[in-house]
Parts: C-alpha cells; sequence; structure tokens
C-alpha cells in the first residue's frame, strides 16, 4: 500500500490483492487517467531508514556497494537516521567460496566506510558471543554439534535458519532485531 496521489486525487495504491487498485481517500471522488506520484518521501519525513540489501548480487561486490551507498546518499542526513545491515553467511557460502569472499568484502567495506551506522550481522550470527545473545541464550545453540559444524565453515547455524537455508527463520530475525534496537538505542543508526 503506497499513499499518493492519481492525477490530484490523494488516496492509496493498493497491491494486497490480485493487482494494483487506486483507492481515493475521498470514495466519492471520480477519477481521471493520469500519473501517479507517491507520498511515500513526506510519510518517511523524518524517519530512520535500514539498509539491508546486496545478497542476491553478492559476487558484483562494486554494485552491492554502489547500490547501497546510493540509498545512504538518498536520505536527508544519513550520519543520523540510516543503519546499514551486513550480510550474513548460508550454506552456500562456506569457507573458501567465491560468495564467502564477497560476503567478506562487502561487510568490510560497509564497516569501515558507515562504522557505528553497520550492523555486522554475519558476527552476530556466527560467533559464540553472538549466539549467547539473550534472544538465543534458550536455544543452547553451542551445546549442538551440528552449530559447531556450522561455525567451522563460518555459516549461520541451522536453528537460526528458515528451511530453504537463505533467510533467517524467526529466531535469526528476533537476534537480529534485537541487535538493530540496540544499536538504535546507542544513538547509532
Amino acid at each position: 500500500r503506497i499513499p499518493g496521489d492519481l492525477a490530484g486525487v490523494p488516496g492509496v495504491l493498493d497491491g494486497t490483492g490480485d493487482g494494483w487498485q487506486f483507492v481515493p481517500d475521498d470514495a466519492a471522488r471520480s477519477l481521471t487517467a493520469g500519473p501517479f506520484r507517491s507520498a511515500l518521501a513526506q510519510v518517511a519525513e523524518g524517519a530512520r531508514q535500514v539498509l539491508w540489501m546486496g545478497k542476491n548480487n553478492i559476487l558484483d561486490v562494486a554494485g552491492v556497494l554502489e547500490d547501497t551507498q546510493r540509498m545512504w546518499d538518498a536520505a536527508p542526513d544519513p550520519a543520523q537516521d540510516t543503519l546499514v545491515l551486513g550480510q550474513w553467511p548460508t550454506p552456500d557460502d562456506p569457507v573458501g567460496s567465491a560468495t564467502a569472499e564477497a560476503v567478506t568484502a562487502v561487510n568490510e567495506e560497509q564497516q569501515r566506510r558507515y562504522g557505528d551506522h553497520f550492523l555486522d550481522l554475519a558476527g552476530l550470527l556466527t560467533s559464540e558471543d553472538g549466539l549467547r545473545c539473550p534472544p538465543l541464550a534458550p536455544l543452547r545453540l553451542l551445546e549442538q554439534g551440528a552449530t559447531q559444524e556450522a561455525l567451522a565453515q563460518r555459516i549461520v547455524p541451522a536453528g537460526l535458519r528458515a528451511p530453504d537455508d537463505i533467510h533467517l527463520n524467526g529466531w535469526g530475525n528476533l537476534a537480529g532485531s534485537g541487535a538493530m534496537v540496540g544499536r538504535m538505542g546507542e544513538g547509532g543508526g
């Protein structure tokens, strides 16, 4: 759902059904053909942004860095309102693979560029300290042999991955969300 106007008529462009439909704020207003103009910039004014992008094209390290930088630069005051999330390694990104090297290169450069406005999800989800964080402590992941095998490959343990192995499950997202909230509470991003 995207707020905006269609040929000057305010409303919402709704794509939650089978297609897109413009729903005017005032149902009595008649619509005419014309351009749709998004109001998201006004709606988001003063809001913070979280940038988490580039995993689908991670082998294009320069492109991922450029895309993220463009989004960073688009914010009115990125040093005050932007947090960049790092990539995390999946089973497709084991130690020594081209994708593991690309994930590392992207994360290292983003850490360098964004400093306190970079959140290292790989470090959180593939380290013993990270796996002991409060949201994950009850899982006792470090006591599981599969976790130790994953850490040896420097990939996120299965207990934090969705069945497709390329997304985080609820626990992985809980750990990431907790880290984001903590970082934002510290004044970064």
